[in-house]
């Protein structure tokens, strides 16, 4: 689960190897892995090999998969290239630019790491890997073992009825969706049950970039420190919201999508879902990124929307 570690432990096991891969979908997961590594190999030449920088000769390379899952990319690379090759969120690992990645390369050894491994699609992610799973620790076994910081889940009735809702292929209209959560009466009752039940820290799920806006706005109107971040020309910075909100200078990031998977969050201490979450992995992701142990924090508090689905 989220918070127990995968990542040392893929640079303690890959430490007797010379040469490593170390794949992601996100710059932010891969500055962190090279963070952990390099903390037990300081002697090793490391590397980033993105759309921004790249060092395909470092003994640890740590690569963006929407760059190096490009065949042009890929034939750079002797298919002997890498001792051991680790592949972060590898529920992922279906999609074409994965199995390119994971067809081209013969490593001694491949880790695919995830916290999510059941897919929506029912996609056999141990097909992948010769139907070898290395451990498992779930979220409920992270909790058990005070890894993970319990948690207070408060169900709050949603002021939505999504019944009224268009259902296109698989998901809302999302400008008929956006129209019924960005009001100010849903944005108050959010603000309420947040005061209520919420901590000092809060990460607020939002379900479009207008929505996250509308409600930082709203609660920076109502005095809370508030930022929105989401991938766009308007967002906040992602990377210093994040530092503010662990420092104490921020209340509320309110995000779209971009905190769902492999961000280091330990100071959140308040979940806030505030869009209809069709899907479980997705749900338990945005759970995951309060649920990691930091001094001081003896729980985390989620507050999770609960509309009137006619879909599911």
């Amino acid at each position: 689960a989220t918070g127990l570690g995968k990542t040392y432990l893929a640079a303690f096991d890959s430490q007797p190897f010379s040469r490593v891969l170390f794949v992601a979908h996100r710059r932010e997961i891969l500055v962190q892995a090279m963070r952990a590594f390099r903390s037990l190999r300081p002697q090793a030449t490391f590397g980033l090999y993105d759309g921004v920088e790249r060092v395909p000769d470092a003994q640890l390379l740590f690569a963006s998969i929407q760059t190096l899952g490009k065949m042009p990319h890929l034939r750079q690379f002797e298919r002997d290239a890498f001792d051991y090759i680790v592949v972060d969120e590898f529920h992922h690992a279906h999609a074409a630019t994965y199995r390119r990645l994971l067809d081209h390369f013969l490593p001694s050894f491949l880790l695919g790491l995830t916290a999510t491994p059941e897919r929506a699609d029912g996609g056999d992610l141990l097909s992948l890997c010769g139907q070898n799973l290395v451990f498992r620790c779930d979220l409920v076994e992270g909790v058990r073992r005070e890894l993970l910081a319990p948690f207070h889940y408060h169900g709050v009735p949603d002021l939505v009825d999504y019944r009224n809702i268009p259902w296109r292929n698989g998901r809302w209209d999302p400008e008929a969706l956006e129209n019924a959560v960005a009001v100010e009466s849903r944005a108050d009752n959010a603000l309420d049950n947040l005061r209520r039940l919420g901590g000092q820290r809060c990460l607020a799920f939002c379900c479009s970039q207008r929505h996250a806006s509308f409600m930082a706005d709203f609660l920076s109107g109502r005095g809370l420190r508030a930022v929105a971040v989401f991938s766009g020309p308007d967002s906040a910075p992602r990377s210093e919201s994040l530092e503010r909100l662990g420092r104490g200078e921020l209340d509320v990031v309110c995000c779209v999508d971009m905190f769902n998977e492999g961000v280091d969050l330990p100071e959140v201490d308040t979940v806030l879902m505030l869009r209809p979450t069709e899907s479980r992995v997705v749900w338990l992701q945005q759970l995951g990124r309060g649920l990691r142990r930091s001094p001081g924090k003896t729980h985390l508090r989620v507050v999770d929307y609960i509309g009137n689905h006619r879909t599911f």
